[in-house]
């Protein structure tokens, strides 16, 4: 989500800015019901900005819990709209930034549609331009590409760029929940990630596809061990007791994956 400073605004009001603020910071500390009510009073004194349409849609798929799809869908539409026309009559762009994000939701409408080879190619456009956008984005980016390409049985690919988010947000491969990049960051006084939570979030993310990675492989032990290891960092969760589920269905043990699923 981009501030109206990041944006580029003409003639914003100290209010305005204030506004801006107050949602982003919401929004970066997941408080999302708080950011979209703070976007609907920014939304009344900038009726025709399409970055704040465009963030307040974000907001409110998020509080949907990912479920709204159409309607953000349809809102992306509009947003994208609006900067074309924009652009046609001001000559105003959008920031690299800007067109990014616009961009990565797009790839996540289609993701959730399961249009994955449309969700692919945008990802990889942006997987182009990585190194040059902000790493939580980037971060992001990466994420969303290697769930596609698990999805779509691209392992050789999904393998790769877990090994390069790895390094982009570690410093290096991650082993039982310790990294590389935690090291660097204690002796440097310097953080990849923003917040504890988040370097959690992604840890889990990691662990969870590489376990299935291996599960598409039949490597029962090496996915048991990143079973653990998420489970050792998040507690029991319904990813990792069906990820268990497919463990003992591989080694034949159905009662037990029932079990488990129960």
């Amino acid at each position: 989500m981009a501030t109206s400073e990041e944006g580029g605004y003409i003639g914003v009001s100290e209010q305005e800015l204030e506004l801006a603020r107050n949602a982003k910071e919401a929004f970066d500390n997941h408080r999302y019901e708080s950011c979209l009510s703070t976007l609907k009073k920014l939304v009344e004194l900038r009726q025709e900005d399409p970055r704040v349409t465009h963030n307040k849609a974000v907001a409110q798929y998020l509080l949907s819990n990912l479920t709204k799809t159409d309607e953000f869908r349809r809102t992306l539409q509009s947003v994208e709209s609006q900067f074309e026309k924009d652009a046609e009559n001001s000559g105003s762009k959008l920031s690299v930034t800007e067109k990014s994000v616009l961009l990565f939701n797009k790839a996540l409408i289609h993701q959730r549609l399961h249009q994955n080879s449309q969700a692919r190619e945008i990802l990889e456009e942006l997987f182009g331009v990585y190194e040059s956008l902000n790493k939580q984005l980037g971060i992001q980016i990466c994420l969303l590409l290697i769930e596609v390409y698990i999805s779509t049985y691209q392992l050789e690919k999904a393998s790769d760029h877990i090994e390069i988010l790895e390094r982009r947000a570690f410093g290096g491969p991650l082993n039982n929940g310790s990294t590389r990049g935690d090291r660097d960051r204690d002796r440097d006084g310097d953080t990849v990630l923003g917040s504890g939570n988040e370097s959690e979030k992604h840890k889990a993310y990691l662990f969870q596809f590489r376990a299935r990675l291996h599960l598409l492989h039949k490597n029962i032990k090496h996915c048991k061990k990143e079973v653990k290891n998420l489970t050792t960092l998040t507690g029991p969760t319904a990813c990792g007791q069906f990820l268990k589920a497919n463990v003992e269905y591989l080694r034949a043990n159905h009662r037990k994956a029932l079990k488990v699923l129960s």
